[in-house]
């Protein structure tokens, strides 16, 4: 066998001349080796996945790659602390890595308002931006024949996705028969992600102005709703 003991990243070619003792001649084979050294030939396509903002109770998807550069495979294990076993979960938790290629781990996400009681370590730090209602998740991967585990993180902010209208009730009062009329009603966007609404499935005898539109974060918008007798 060949051993090699590579001190330096990179792409390498090695000219090696082996000598071949005959009985009654000595030869000579030419050949090379070629060989690649990398600081980690398996890796996550990203260190920190950034996932803006998250709304409590709603399922949220991300998709974690994890990337083989080297010519053999590698069993990979994903591992997080078991304090935050009620919010994530990892499918599969577990696989191989075939040579030049990637493997695909879905990670789930469903977390509640009781996440604001974990530990200050799943928190962001108070000078990051937007540091409030944010968290950090780490998630160890274990390789076999790698010494030191990989951390991937995720970072992200919570949110709710409250949303207030003004009146549960409109009230017309009374209104002479082809005469139309309006009454004015607020929605109010208590969110940090901006949201669409629309006015659906409307009556005839009803309109607003615009059916659907978007509201940003903690904007209030008035609309007139027409009533219109026939």
């Amino acid at each position: 066998p060949i051993t090699l003991n590579a001190k330096y990243i990179g792409e390498f070619n090695i000219s090696v001349q082996m000598r071949i003792n005959y009985p009654d001649q000595i030869d000579y084979k030419n050949f090379i080796i070629k060989f690649s050294v990398v600081d980690m030939p398996i890796y996550s396509e990203k260190k920190i996945y950034d996932l803006d903002y998250i709304i409590y109770d709603k399922i949220f998807r991300e998709k974690l790659v994890i990337i083989n550069d080297a010519p053999i495979p590698y069993k990979v294990q994903l591992f997080f602390h078991k304090d935050l076993n009620d919010y994530i979960e990892l499918n599969p938790n577990l696989g191989y890595v075939q040579p030049k290629s990637s493997f695909d781990i879905w990670i789930k996400l469903n977390i509640s308002e009781n996440i604001k009681n974990l530990i200050s370590f799943f928190k962001k730090k108070k000078d990051e931006e937007n540091a409030e209602d944010g968290y950090i998740f780490p998630i160890k991967l274990v390789i076999n024949n790698v010494k030191v585990p990989l951390i991937t993180l995720l970072k992200f902010n919570m949110t709710s996705d409250k949303f207030i209208l003004s009146d549960r009730m409109i009230n017309f009062g009374k209104r002479p028969v082809d005469e139309s009329t309006k009454v004015k009603i607020s929605l109010e966007n208590k969110s940090k992600l901006a949201m669409k609404y629309g006015f659906i499935m409307l009556p005839k005898e009803f309109s607003v102005k615009t059916n659907i539109d978007f509201l940003l974060s903690n904007e209030k918008k008035f609309v007139d709703v027409i009533y219109t007798p026939n």
